[in-house]
């Protein structure tokens, strides 16, 4: 079995999780009012931590029978993520006012970016996640929807959550669309699957920061973030499936 009680219970990401959800409840003032902004980005911040691990895969592996093996640790998070959301939804309540005290966006903003940067330190390093493509299709995204936006005369629109969730999918679809051609070549479809990852990973970025820094912007009409296990893991993990697919469809040709 390529899951055991060792992939698990791997003490790393339990660690990474555990730090995640107080620096979330730090930058709600450990207030219980605030137990919505854990359940909102717990879930979000897993998948980055799976894309964080599938691009170091992706840079690190050399044995492509290893895959499964590395692809089950790299899933684990998600699984600690279930965990914390399960635990902590029956409590959360979506306060009357979603703005969060400077203070506590700034510590939770610092602990953040202090966790995902030494992740990124530990794991496929800095130049690894860096790509133009998949940073211009997100940019260009969300510079779209500013200038509907503004032409629309919406102003301070709200939904902003969705529209980055969707900016993220059609870059991760443009990766997997640019992958095809390459099923008989391996060597193409490392651009194209970094696209893929890197697109959806900077769109959860940009949800998280803005979670924090705007939140009377992220919910939709009916006021929530739509962030939960079926909203987004679900749809993240499936999409993540089939780009592995098509890598062990290209390792298969290669043999």
């Amino acid at each position: 079995m390529y899951v055991t009680a060792a992939h698990l219970f791997n003490l790393t990401p339990i660690v990474i999780v555990a730090s995640l959800t107080l620096s979330l409840a730090a930058a709600g003032g450990f207030s219980r009012n605030r137990i919505n902004l854990i359940t909102d980005l717990i879930h979000p911040l897993m998948i980055i931590l799976v894309l964080m691990g599938l691009v170091q895969m992706l840079t690190d592996v050399a044995d492509p029978t290893q895959i499964g093996r590395i692809l089950s640790v790299t899933l684990a998070p998600t699984l600690w993520g279930l965990v914390v959301a399960a635990v902590l939804t029956p409590f959360a309540r979506t306060p009357d006012n979603l703005v969060i005290p400077l203070k506590f966006k700034l510590l939770g903003t610092l602990l953040l970016t202090f966790i995902l940067a030494s992740c990124v330190f530990m794991g496929p390093g800095v130049e690894s996640i860096i790509n133009l493509e998949a940073a211009s299709l997100v940019t260009g995204g969300v510079i779209l929807f500013a200038l509907i936006d503004r032409v629309s005369g919406a102003g301070r629109s709200t939904g902003w959550a969705t529209r980055l969730l969707g900016i993220g999918a059609a870059g991760f679809t443009c990766g997997v669309l640019a992958a095809l051609p390459h099923l008989t070549q391996p060597q193409g479809l490392g651009p194209a699957m970094a696209v893929s990852l890197l697109s959806l990973l900077y769109s959860l970025l940009l949800l998280c920061v803005a979670r924090l820094w705007l939140p009377e912007r992220m919910p939709d009409t009916s006021g929530h973030v739509p962030t939960s296990f079926t909203a987004l893991v679900l749809p993240a993990l499936f999409g993540i499936s089939i780009l592995f697919a098509f890598l062990a469809a290209a390792f298969t040709t290669m043999n």
